[in-house]
């Protein structure tokens, strides 16, 4: 198992399988996994977003941009980029739930792989690959607002897809991600930066918001906040003396008044990269990944209170 994106909704986490649509839920109350209706795109991201529920509001499971299948592959071999947003409801009572158009217009830059994130109000979309490759870009929508629509404010340093987020005091920071290479396609990257999420939904295209902090210590990790802190959990690192890539169980926590990341003693039993992982309230909650990159993957699951945090 290979998961790339992870949602928490409640005491549900949600997944979806990097090479495939596949979605999963898991229930920590009842303990009881699940298996959703496959995404309708490919590469797309999971977000929990807000919808009108007979008169009130409520959060439900979407996915933000991703590839269409083209029908016409002799024409067109590539899959075509898109902006859609969709939203997993029951269309009808005691209908099966089912993917649908959400009630928000499709974002203004086609991508995939986008990193979403939901905050105050704010959908933000920072981001992702598209036709010209690694996407800098960063769009906000007011969910709020009565005329929704999409707005591009500050880029970030560098174009990234694939990356993680995490929000600790009204910082959102954008975490790793993989970057364009000219040798192999793509590489992943240990870049890291943060930015004032009120200052980043005021800005405007050019201004200089987000700053770059300490570089991560390991290639492709799982990423939480917990207890107010960014969490860094597994991934990889190149070991020289072997020249081969390997994987890590340790777990590192950002320090922000240092602007360095700390590692400590609490760790998972497994090396793990390219894993899922999420916080509930009093555990972090790991599951899949391989032991290195294009190495041996695993179906486990691990739960921990690694750190104490005060």
């Amino acid at each position: 198992m290979s998961p790339i994106d992870a949602v928490v909704n409640g005491d549900t986490a949600y997944f979806r399988n990097f090479r495939t649509p596949t979605v999963y839920s898991y229930s920590r109350s009842k303990q009881k996994w699940g298996r959703l209706p496959d995404c309708l795109v490919k590469d797309t991201s999971l977000a929990v977003l807000p919808v009108t529920h007979k008169g009130g509001i409520q959060f439900r499971l979407h996915t933000v941009g991703g590839r269409n299948p083209i029908l016409d592959q002799e024409e067109h071999p590539e899959d075509e980029f898109t902006g859609v947003l969709y939203q997993l409801d029951s269309l009808r009572a005691g209908a099966p739930e089912a993917w649908h158009c959400a009630d928000y217009p499709d974002m203004g830059i086609k991508r995939s792989q986008v990193t979403v994130v939901y905050s105050n109000d704010h959908i933000i979309a920072a981001g992702g690959c598209g036709d010209r490759g690694a996407v800098d870009k960063v769009e906000v929508l007011n969910s709020s607002s009565r005329n929704k629509e999409w707005f591009e404010v500050a880029s970030l340093p560098l174009g990234v897809f694939r990356a993680s987020q995490c929000i600790c005091d009204s910082l959102l920071y954008i975490l790793g991600g993989h970057v364009l290479d000219t040798n192999s396609g793509f590489s992943a990257t240990k870049s890291a930066s943060v930015v004032l999420i009120e200052s980043l939904v005021t800005s405007r295209p050019g201004d200089d918001v987000f700053t770059s902090i300490d570089d991560l210590r390991f290639n492709e990790s799982a990423f939480v906040s917990f207890h107010n802190h960014v969490v860094q959990i597994g991934g990889w690192r190149l070991d020289r003396k072997a020249n081969q890539p390997l994987g890590t169980n340790l777990v590192h926590v950002y320090n922000k008044e240092s602007d360095s990341w700390v590692r400590f003693k609490e760790c998972f039993s497994k090396p793990r990269c390219q894993c899922f992982a999420v916080a509930f309230e009093d555990q972090i909650m790991t599951v899949g990944g391989y032991n290195k990159p294009n190495g041996l993957s695993t179906d486990s699951v691990e739960f921990g209170t690694i750190i104490r945090l005060t």
